[in-house]
Order: C-alpha cells, then structure tokens, then sequence
C-alpha cells in the first residue's frame, strides 16, 4: 500500500499520521502548510479542491477528513483496528461521529485555555465550561453503549501514544 499524508503535524493530518503509525503502515509525509503557500496552491488544489489538510493519497485513491481517512485506514489494513463485522463498524462509525460532535470543541477549548494559549491569553471560565461539557455526555454515552448487545466492542478506543515526528518531507517504516 502506497500512503502519502498531506498536512502539517500539528494540524488534523496529525490523526492520519498517527493512524499509520498504529497501524504499522510506511507512508510518506509532506507537511504541507494552510494557506497560499500550502494548500491553497493549485497543485494541491487538484488533490483537494477545498484547499484544506489533511488530504492523503492511497494507492492513488484521494481522500480528505481525517477521521473518514481513519476508518478508511483501519478497514484496508486490517487487524485489530479494523472491524470484524457489520455491527464493529457501525460502533466504530458512531464512536468516531461522538468524539467530533460531542467531544472535540470543548476538548479542544480546553485544551487550548489550559495549555497551548500564552497565560495571559487563557480564559478560565471557558476552560472550566469545556471541563464541565466533557464529564457529561462522556459519561451517558459509554453508560448507554455499554448496554448495547455487543458490550465487549462499545468502550470508546483505549488511547494509546504516538511521538509526534516533526520533519520535512519524509518515508516512514
């Protein structure tokens, strides 16, 4: 399998890296910038015509959204990531659609009060709203899933680590 991950490591191309890299698939990484010095090019355009990354070339198959290149991943490589059935797909596709719906923009306000703005930047009360968004529906979602008929695959993925490359273009494995 050929993989070309298009997009910058610190944006959401930085799920599909990650994916590849638990999967134990070889890629090869263009961190390719937003904007008119990236993605805005047409070249890039050709690839993605919405100009935004992450974009990533399999086989000559392009396809854009990182968390859509993630299933995409998981199913073509196989192993335990991938899903045995009908119903670990759908449980997949649901828990994939959970986390951006209802976790990502606290998650990521958070984040972002906490950590990554400058402290003088950082707002407290959107960061203590973000924590209270996320305890929440985290909770009801795996209380509910795990009354589904297949308990063992309804827990939302373990996560596990993955060091952040940074570099120029570059071959992985």
């Amino acid at each position: 399998m050929t993989i070309t991950i298009h997009g910058l490591a610190r944006s959401r191309a930085i799920r599909n890296i990650w994916a590849s890299e638990e999967l134990g698939l070889a890629y090869v990484h263009n961190p390719l910038p937003h904007g008119p010095e990236g993605s805005r090019k047409p070249e890039f355009l050709a690839i993605n015509p919405n100009g935004r990354v992450p974009a990533v070339e399999v086989d000559g198959m392009v396809l854009w959204e990182s968390l859509a290149i993630n299933l995409f991943l998981a199913k073509k490589a196989g192993g335990p990531l991938a899903p045995e059935s009908v119903e670990e797909d759908g449980l997949m596709t649901m828990w994939t659609m959970w986390a951006v719906t209802e976790v990502e923009a606290a998650a990521l306000a958070l984040l972002q009060n906490e950590t990554m703005k400058p402290e003088d930047q950082r707002d407290a009360a959107v960061a203590a709203k973000s924590r209270e968004t996320l305890k929440v529906p985290a909770m009801a979602a795996i209380s509910s899933a795990t009354a589904s008929p297949l308990p063992t695959s309804t827990s939302p993925p373990a996560s596990s680590t993955c060091a952040t490359r940074r570099s120029s273009t570059t071959s992985r494995r």
